[in-house]
């Protein structure tokens, strides 16, 4: 059973533009535009896409952002919180964006009297 009063997080990216116009980034398939929000995947998705046209080799990428190859590799392949960070440091590395994380929280409330999940 739950605790009676729980936080649940949701987090979203929102890509807040340097440049004060669209900017179609070189790298990318698609366009993000500034106040973009995406998901952990669509996260990932625009690291990968931005690491795999990039001119820059995973170690070359890694060296900027002082972590080791195979974490950079990781960062592009895998979906979800672990290498959020990473992923949005790659972001601002190899693109004009700027990532923000954002949550929202939300708090439940239960009665005393009854059970969590009725």
């Amino acid at each position: 059973m739950k605790h009676p009063l729980t936080t649940s997080v949701h987090l979203t990216y929102h890509l807040r533009k340097v440049m004060p116009l669209y900017y179609r980034l070189q790298t990318a398939a698609r366009l993000v535009r500034h106040g973009s929000k995406l998901s952990y995947g669509e996260l990932k998705e625009e690291v990968y896409q931005l690491a795999r046209e990039a001119p820059h080799t995973y170690a070359e990428i890694a060296g900027k952002l002082g972590v080791s190859e195979n974490a950079v590799a990781k960062a592009v392949t895998t979906v979800g919180p672990k290498f959020q960070r990473l992923q949005m440091r790659i972001v601002e590395l190899l693109s004009k964006y700027e990532v923000e994380r954002q949550e929202k929280v939300e708090f439940r409330t239960w009665r005393k009297d009854r059970e969590a999940y009725e």
